[in-house]
């Protein structure tokens, strides 16, 4: 007798519906598998079996064959457990095969046949939505996380036991409940905040961190320590504009599929800030691993992933940022095939001038030309080609710390979300929503410089020894802040101000 059910493998953030056959036939007995399958797939027989036996589900001795398709995937992870469990039960006649056709089922078994969450569960759910599956049976644990996907009747369920009782019942899908969908609101945050106005002095900064979030701009911040770097780049996530829906989807996604999620409230809805360690790993930064996880640049996707200590990182370790802050993607090949993640984050990175960190001042600073060099040149040109701003964050002044509270976070998040709608507007048609994901030929249609300004550029191009990427870096940031002006095009003081965020960097390079 054959038995087939119906679940979702996870192949990086993209889930494929996959199907698990049982055919249990007279003949040499044995538990058969096929079709290219990792060694924690093949394990999980052995869980199916003892949970089905510990769940009071008998089996006579016989030849069971069962096959996972598509077949070409290779198949990973520990959802299969639920479906596999199931399948063997249909395929010994065990169920009503006609309750198995259209419902998904994920959940990984304990041997005593209880049903634990696993990983990836919203992602997988989408995935089944997609495909026009409206039924799924899903671990308890992951009920809240579910509940997120509109349009999919779900049923959260604890032990195998259950499930073997529902499939008994000729109405087995009047069970299934609506799912919530009551994981999105919009502009709470997930974490403490810093506020701009608890930041005293910096005024050159705090407008820095405005343009770059106005324009999804990549900002690098220099200065001594204890300047208030880390505290601006954290203040800065407080100024960006709330996620939209399918952004939380996304995000949840990947910090689902990560194992991050809290177990109260299994949602992301404040853009992600992500400060790895700079003892960080390339693998850590990127993704990968068995099973392959997102990075730390997939998990700050939408938000803010600030490198502090910018040169202490490895040098492989920052290199394999330079292709994610082009494409806004990560790939990841291996044998089993190709694993791709967003990573579309805004990069902001602060470093100390030498490795002491008072450097000019030659009175604190006692590092030699050579340690300044060495410490500088941990830090490609290649990857400074990608930041668009540069800002000195100086020691702040005494009178600076006496001064009464500054503009705070709510008010400047007002203005940055004014230009977002500008250019949410500009980009209606296009593919993209911000001025830092600007290309050819958009930039040449909305970046356009009037004759003079042109031979301003022109003069200010080879006077710093621009690069064609850093040419264009100059134009988006010029264009985000003629937005954050209401002007139509770019005007001479915008260009000036993006200029003079080049020019920081140049400096430092």
């Amino acid at each position: 007798m054959l038995g087939k059910t119906t679940t979702v493998m996870l192949s990086g953030m993209e889930g494929m519906i996959t199907h698990v056959e049982c055919d249990v036939a007279d003949g040499l007995p044995g538990y058969y598998l096929v079709g290219y399958l990792s060694a924690e797939v093949r394990e999980e027989k052995e869980r199916a079996l003892a949970a089905l036996k510990n769940s009071n589900v008998k089996l006579p001795a016989k030849k069971v064959t069962m096959n996972f398709t598509p077949a070409g995937v290779h198949k990973t992870g520990t959802a299969f457990d639920l479906p596999m469990a199931i399948s063997i039960a249909a395929g010994y006649g065990l169920l009503r095969e006609e309750n198995l056709s259209d419902i998904i089922l994920i959940g990984e078994l304990s041997l005593n046949g209880k049903i634990e969450g696993v990983r990836g569960v919203l992602p997988m759910m989408l995935c089944a939505r997609e495909k026009g599956y409206r039924y799924a049976i899903i671990p308890k644990d992951n009920e809240k996380e579910a509940d997120m996907v509109e349009n999919m009747k779900i049923l959260a369920v604890s032990s195998l036991q259950e499930v073997m009782q529902l499939f008994l019942k000729k109405d087995a899908r009047n069970y299934f409940k609506e799912g919530q969908n009551m994981a999105f609101c919009e502009g709470k945050k997930d974490s403490y905040i810093p506020d701009f106005a608890q930041i005293k002095g910096q005024t050159l900064v705090k407008r820095a961190c405005e343009v770059a979030a106005s324009g999804r701009h990549n900002l690098l911040m220099v200065g001594p320590p204890g300047t208030g770097k880390t505290m601006i780049a954290k203040a800065m996530a407080g100024i960006m504009p709330p996620m939209s829906k399918n952004e939380q989807l996304e995000v949840t996604s990947l910090y689902s599929i990560s194992g991050l999620l809290d177990n109260e409230k299994q949602w992301i809805t404040g853009r992600p800030f992500r400060m790895p360690h700079h003892k960080t790993t390339p693998k850590g930064l990127l993704g990968g691993g068995t099973p392959v996880r997102p990075g730390e640049i997939s998990l700050a996707n939408r938000g803010i992933l600030f490198l502090d200590e910018l040169p202490e990182f490895g040098v492989q370790t920052l290199e394999v940022l330079r292709q994610p802050l082009e494409d806004g993607m990560v790939t990841i090949s291996r044998a089993g095939g190709n694993f791709r993640f967003p990573a579309d984050f805004t990069l902001v990175a602060a470093l100390n001038p030498c490795p002491c960190g008072f450097y000019p001042d030659l009175n604190r600073c006692h590092c030699t030309h050579t340690q300044i060099r060495r410490y500088l040149g941990k830090i490609s040109g290649p990857l400074l080609d990608r930041m668009d701003m540069c800002v000195e964050v100086s020691q702040i002044e005494y009178t600076d710390l006496q001064e009464a509270e500054a503009e705070d976070s709510a008010t400047i998040a007002k203005r940055v979300e004014k230009a977002l709608e500008r250019q949410k507007s500009r980009f209606r048609h296009e593919e993209i929503q911000f001025n830092g994901q600007m290309r050819e030929p958009l930039l040449s249609k909305y970046c356009k410089l009037d004759g003079p300004l042109d031979a301003y550029m022109k003069t200010q191009y080879e006077k710093l020894q621009l690069s064609a990427r850093t040419y264009h870096r100059v134009l988006k940031v010029a264009r985000t802040i003629a937005d954050m002006k209401e002007h139509e095009k770019i005007e001479r003081e915008d260009l000036l101000e993006a200029l003079v965020f080049r020019e920081d960097l140049q400096v430092w390079r």
